[in-house]
């Protein structure tokens, strides 16, 4: 799953590079967010990825820890804290 997911993500950042390129403007311009994440439980614990892209942001909650954690930096702009 893994895989499948990391691929349609870098192949629709490729697109949207494409497209900025096609037309000679920063990716930037485009202001894209993609959130998502990926969660199953096993017999042994959890597992979880996620992907996101632009300037959202996503993180993991530990409620037996009473712990957040941010899952990567986010991103800035014109756009910023709008998703």
């Amino acid at each position: 799953m893994q895989e499948i997911i990391s691929k349609a993500v870098f192949e629709s950042y490729k697109a949207i590079e494409t497209e900025a390129a096609k037309k000679n403007t920063p990716i930037k311009d485009y202001a894209t967010t993609l959130i998502l994440s990926l969660c199953k439980k096993f017999d042994y614990g959890w597992f979880v990825a996620a992907w996101w892209v632009g300037d959202g942001g996503i993180g993991i909650y530990n409620k037996e820890a009473s712990l957040i954690k941010v899952l990567g930096t986010p991103d800035g702009g014109e756009f910023a804290g709008q998703t």
